[in-house]
């Protein structure tokens, strides 16, 4: 049975046999299940609520009432969500609408950030995960007041106060006490695999090109039909590579609790499905043609919850676009600069020295980087803090044996005083994904002290066919 659960007192459906949970980090425990049979939310008080029909979209009268209290033909927010907020969104590419931008007559004006508001700050960055704005979020926001912030991941895993995303929302939110931070879990179909009994696995997009007609969509009931007579008639099982339960749910959202505090929501469509082949019955049109990126309607979805949930916390706390929002100072400092995402003048024109780079953009010149041209090149950087800072770097990656990119290793050297302190080399392979990727990699390299340090690259294999890709170094209060 699909279940749909909150905590205190949220709620949202996206429709009756695939709920949507809104987990608001508040003491108060309170839980709701949707009963597909039913169709019935059991928990009010602890009457009954009939829904009047099946919720194909979340934000009819109907939905918001039954689940929020609100009716929204006669209350009246108290502000424009979509003029009068500030929204930024963080992520990687399925934050940037990379996928939608493809589908017929759909582009990147149709991704969740653009849904929400034409004036959103979209900073997700493509290829990476969400490290470089977690180091890096003072130098993306600079002294901007923003009222929400949406960060999208994928794959649920266990706490670690120091996971990207965790130390995001934790800067956001000592910056911004009372900002509305909504943290949404992107599960994806590319993260399911056959699992053999003799330990061997495929993956579900590779399976389907040997065992699926070429033009049969994933979201076609005899494709789950096929997944499921291939169970039937083998030994083994269909599988997600990144499983996770309730118990690992929980122990998450408790340590999120404690960490962010009120105004911070957790929105995950996937909690409840444990078997792959439900996955696809309920989720199919959440992703686009590659099984990974979220289409239009995925999109869509992840907008509409989003916004009630801003309707519900923006109505319930009075508030009052007019009167200014506490700013903190920043906690850690930082100063990073980033060549990645679109040729851009403040990218071609840095100010920061470097010999022996050029700066140039790759794969139809929508990506961009400083491009090692000569054997041995130098970036001059500065620490402007009065105390020693963490210095790191990004560079391009690929996963091993990748079929059209060889990029070289290359030995980065620090020199402070004409003096070499330190030696390592960076290796552009990347092993944390299960499938072929072009990334970007970062790397720490050493605590440098105030002023000027000369960071130095060699490559140790020129005759590769690739140069050598830097994206961004990153001055950060050390840990």
């Amino acid at each position: 049975m699909n279940r749909m659960r909150l905590v205190f007192p949220i709620a949202v459906t996206a429709f009756v046999v695939a709920a949507i949970n809104i987990f608001s980090v508040a003491p108060t425990n309170i839980f709701f299940s949707l009963r597909r049979q039913s169709r019935r939310l059991q928990g009010f008080d602890p009457k009954t609520v009939e829904l009047k029909s099946v919720v194909d979209t979340v934000s009819s009268p109907e939905s918001l009432k039954a689940f929020f209290g609100l009716d929204i033909l006669n209350d009246k927010s108290p502000v424009d969500l979509t003029h009068d907020l500030k929204y930024v969104t963080f992520g990687s590419s399925h934050v940037f609408g990379s996928g939608v931008n493809v589908e017929p007559g759909f582009s990147r004006a149709d991704a969740f950030p653009y849904l929400l508001s034409p004036n959103v700050t979209n900073l997700a960055i493509r290829a990476h995960r969400l490290e470089y704005p977690s180091l890096c979020v003072e130098s993306l926001l600079g002294d901007t007041v923003y009222d929400v912030a949406v960060i999208l991941d994928h794959s649920l895993k266990p706490w670690n106060p120091n996971e990207p995303a965790n130390l995001l929302g934790r800067r956001l939110r000592g910056r911004f006490p009372e900002m509305i931070i909504i943290y949404i879990n992107h599960a994806f179909p590319l993260d399911i695999y056959w699992f053999d009994e003799n330990g061997g696995t495929e993956r579900l997009d590779e399976w389907a090109k040997t065992h699926a007609p070429e033009d049969m969509s994933k979201a076609d009931p005899k494709f789950r039909q096929m997944m499921k007579n291939y169970q039937e008639q083998n030994k083994g099982k269909w599988g997600f590579h990144h499983h996770y339960d309730k118990a690992l749910l929980d122990d998450f959202m408790a340590h999120l609790r404690n960490q962010m505090g009120k105004n911070t929501f957790y929105i995950d469509y996937y909690t409840a499905v444990n078997d792959a082949v439900e996955f696809m019955s309920l989720f199919p049109h959440f992703t686009c043609w590659d099984y990974h990126h979220p289409c239009h309607f995925g999109h869509k979805k992840y907008a509409d919850g989003i916004q009630q949930v801003v309707q519900k916390v923006v109505t319930e706390n009075h508030y009052d676009k007019n009167v200014p929002k506490p700013v903190h100072p920043w906690a850690e400092h930082d100063t990073c600069e980033i060549w990645f995402e679109g040729a851009n003048e403040a990218a071609k024109n840095t100010k920061t020295p470097m010999t022996g780079f050029q700066y140039d953009c790759f794969l139809l010149k929508e990506k961009c980087s400083m491009e090692l041209v000569q054997e041995t090149g130098t970036m001059t950087i500065t620490n402007q803090a009065d105390t020693n800072q963490q210095l790191a770097v990004t560079f391009m990656a690929t996963s091993p044996n990748h079929p059209k990119i060889d990029y070289p290793k290359v030995k980065i050297e620090l020199i402070q005083q004409g003096n070499v302190v330190m030696e390592k080399i960076a290796d552009p392979i990347s092993t944390e994904f299960q499938h072929t990727v072009h990334v970007g990699k970062q790397m720490t390299l050493e605590k440098i002290p105030p002023g000027e340090t000369v960071v130095r690259f060699t490559s140790m294999e020129p005759h590769k066919t690739d140069p050598f890709r830097l994206v961004s170094y990153l001055i950060t209060d050390p840990k």
